[in-house]
């Protein structure tokens, strides 16, 4: 399935250049190489550096770059790093003014993913092509895009201020929590507009009149909304993801995490751009983000991976993906009541 984040207005933007080897050193993988990938690899040490633009943290980013240009010594990546919205919207443009752009693309926005497909923007290509997208079970692939990871989204609290730990999403329509919940402006991010969509089908378009009867509070994205909860003005934030959690947890915030059952799940699309120059490095660097090496680096403690490496956020059985065709119908739901 395919499935992700649409728009968001706010940017936070990180960059980070490889510091592998360069491409004409002699160093050597630490593992042996086969097939394909002894190919890619032997060609790619003669391209470009390729350019890498995702949506996921920063610190995935430079983890599986890391981790990429370790065990390819020689073949670098250069990584950028923008909110979903904010990357589509540059990726677009330098495809469409034929400048030079990113290779790979990972990014939680399925609406632009569906429409880069149909504009001709990515490599395309069957699922039994590549060893590593032959894996795949089929909802995670869709003519050469594939799911790179699931990053599920839950509840975040503030463990002084919560006496009860909320558990299931209706834990959140406490009477004690009026006016100190936070749930970000739907109309900067598809995934604020499909936990919406769950809600509703979960609970019935009551569950929206009851959250606003206890006037949430707005936020222009969830990064400034948990630092509300973070210093006590909140008690709790949804939806919400650990690695925006994490920050903050690491900095001493009393804030958890809780994922009911049915949490929201956003699948991270990756694809390879249609004539990179770099094509090469961008199959062996795409191949990698599906190894474990490469779920173990990208998804780290925030994501679920698609290929059931160890270590991740169990991908729950009732995780809800969201219906990209009922965006436009559920936004104009929640716009009568937020």
């Amino acid at each position: 399935m395919i499935g992700g984040l649409a728009l968001a207005t706010v940017l936070a933007m990180t960059a980070c250049s490889g510091g592998g080897s360069s491409g004409t050193g002699s160093s050597a993988p630490a593992t042996a190489l086969s097939g394909p990938e002894q190919e890619w690899y032997d060609a790619a040490k003669g391209e470009e550096p390729i350019r890498f633009y995702t949506s996921q943290h920063p610190s995935s980013m430079d983890a599986v770059i890391a981790a990429f240009e370790q065990k390819y010594p020689g073949v670098q990546v250069e990584g950028l790093r923008l909110t979903s919205g904010a990357l589509g919207t540059r990726y677009a443009q330098e495809k469409d003014a034929g400048t030079r752009t990113a290779d790979v693309i990972a990014v939680g926005d399925t609406r632009f993913v569906l429409d880069g497909l149909a504009k001709g923007y990515f490599e395309t290509f069957d699922k039994d092509e590549m060893p590593a997208t032959a894996q795949l079970e089929d909802q995670y692939f869709n003519d050469g895009v594939s799911t790179a990871v699931v990053t599920p989204y839950g509840i975040c609290y503030n463990t002084q201020t919560v006496t009860d730990a909320p558990t299931e999403w209706e834990d959140i329509l406490n009477p004690d929590y009026d006016g100190r919940i936070i749930f970000p402006e739907f109309r900067n991010s598809s995934l604020y507009v499909y936990t919406g969509q769950l809600w509703i089908d979960a609970y019935g378009e009551d569950f929206l009149e009851r959250l606003a009867a206890l006037h949430p509070v707005k936020a222009d994205s969830m990064v400034p909304g948990l630092q509300s909860v973070a210093n006590g003005q909140a008690d709790v934030a949804a939806p919400c993801g650990v690695d925006s959690a994490n920050e903050l947890i690491s900095a001493g915030a009393p804030i958890e995490v809780a994922f009911p059952d049915n949490a929201i799940a956003i699948p991270n699309e990756m694809a390879i751009t249609a004539g990179t120059p770099s094509p090469n490095a961008s199959r062996l660097f795409y191949s990698f983000m599906l190894s474990d090496e490469g779920q173990q680096a990208f998804g780290g403690e925030s994501a679920s991976s698609v290929i059931g490496t160890p270590g991740l956020i169990p991908l729950g059985p009732d995780f809800v993906f969201p219906d990209v065709d009922r965006y436009q119908e559920t936004f104009d739901i929640m716009a009568e009541h937020f």
